[in-house]
């Protein structure tokens, strides 16, 4: 028999081709590894960064040598462009963040203010208060 399924010890499940154990089951019609070779190739691929960038590489010729690719290409590219609107709706946002952020600086420097107003009265009665004392008790 050619394809015998084989169990490691392990609990590893995996088939042996002419003596040979897969390191991944094989197509099974209906079984719980009917994953097709495509969905394991994606499954490496999302798994493996650097077979992702081999694959990229050797994908771009093919791209450039084929005039409806580099059009798909570089629609997909505009597609993540910022057009005029993007930016002029990040304008207005930074313009409103920048607005929210003065008022609030506004707010803090008006509150410094009052107490510094406040400070100073409380240090003006404390002097009085001292020259106050100070005078009554040398003119006894």
């Amino acid at each position: 028999m050619l394809i015998q399924r084989y169990r490691a010890r392990k609990g590893i499940n995996g088939i042996r081709l002419r003596g040979v154990l897969a390191p991944f089951p094989l197509w099974a019609p209906g079984g719980r590894h009917s994953m097709g070779i495509a969905d394991r190739l994606i499954e490496e691929l999302r798994s493996d960064g650097e077979k992702r960038r081999e694959l990229a590489r050797l994908l771009v010729p093919e791209v450039y040598s084929d005039k409806d690719l580099r059009v798909a290409t570089l629609n997909a590219l505009y597609s993540e462009v910022a057009t005029r609107d993007d930016i002029e709706a990040l304008k207005s946002d930074l313009r409103r963040d920048i607005e929210r952020l003065e008022a609030r600086i506004k707010d803090v420097e008006q509150r410094i203010d009052s107490l510094l107003k406040w400070v100073i009265g409380l240090l003006a009665t404390m002097w009085a208060t001292l020259i106050a004392t100070l005078l009554a008790t040398t003119l006894r």
